[in-house]
């Protein structure tokens, strides 16, 4: 199972962040873009796209979905500062403790396990691209303002926003994912045994991504516990199972598209338990668009 990057980790879990004061978590996905050649994208609202590779004709990107902001207060401090979390690993799980006090505080793993999954993810596909949302914590303002040609270029969304090995079947009352699409990664879901299946989530990204785009979409565990809470954990094991699980999906499914189909009888699936589409834009007319720069960045 494949190792995780702990440079990456400790220099995203570190990095503290608010709704709407992302820029050091945003720096250092960029940081970690440019060290790998990526072509980065930004959208009006400053929500931050990292793109791999070219696509041929009739391919799609698989894109892999995270948010950048977190809930935990007492790091505001540290983002006027340009501070640090302390970041210690202790029998494979990872906390976080606040440098003025001593004391644990959250690690922020809803969502930054989410960004370094998606980051690792990354870089080990051929082609792909992650798609990073500000303020998901205070209504997903980034996400409703996401921008639809960039995200057309897509052909499937994976979003790692969950706890442990959870599965989200509906966010905020919008079915991601029809049963053909599950039959597909059902058996890769299985096997690495992210099959604790929530029929319901309250809210995150993908459920956006789900009502504006016309491709299936996917919320699974990030390997995070205690989530918005000063005693907010990782366990490394589950963030790297996390990436081998979705890194075999994108092999099942490849760089192609997945229509979502709001029509098909979920009951004929086998597996473990619409609108319009929007018109794909020229990638190299996206590709030309300049980065809108947010504060901080």
């Amino acid at each position: 199972m494949t190792k995780l990057n702990m440079k990456l980790a400790e220099s995203i879990f570190s990095a503290p962040s608010l709704s709407k004061k992302e820029a050091l978590v945003l720096n250092a996905i960029r940081k970690f873009s440019d060290e790998n050649n990526w072509h980065l994208l930004m959208d009006a609202y400053g929500n931050m796209y990292v793109q791999k590779g070219q696509l041929e004709r009739g391919e799609k990107f698989p894109v892999l979905v995270a948010h950048v902001d977190t809930v935990h207060y007492d790091h505001s401090g540290l983002i006027e500062t340009g501070g640090r979390l302390d970041i210690q690993e202790e029998n494979g799980i990872l906390r976080a403790y606040h440098p003025d006090t001593g004391m644990q505080t959250g690690i922020g793993g809803d969502d930054k396990a989410g960004v370094i999954i998606a980051l690792e993810v990354l870089s080990k596909i051929d082609k792909g691209m992650c798609a990073f949302f500000r303020a998901e914590e205070i209504g997903c303002i980034g996400s409703r303002q996401l921008d639809t040609d960039i995200m057309a270029q897509g052909g499937y969304a994976i979003q790692f926003d969950a706890p442990g090995n959870e599965v989200s079947e509906y966010v905020d009352g919008v079915k991601l994912y029809n049963s053909t699409f599950l039959d597909l990664i059902a058996p890769t879901l299985e096997k690495f045994e992210m099959t604790d299946f929530v029929k319901y989530n309250p809210f995150t990204d993908i459920a956006r991504i789900r009502e504006r785009l016309d491709y299936n979409t996917l919320n699974m565990g990030a390997g995070y516990h205690n989530y918005h809470s000063s005693t907010e954990y990782v366990v490394i094991n589950e963030m790297e199972k996390a990436i081998a699980c979705a890194l075999e999906i994108v092999q099942v499914l490849g760089s192609q598209h997945y229509p979502f189909d709001e029509l098909e009888d979920d009951l004929n699936s086998d597996a473990l338990g619409s609108r319009a589409a929007e018109p794909t834009p020229d990638a190299d007319a996206v590709a030309a668009r300049p980065l809108f720069p947010i504060p901080g960045l």
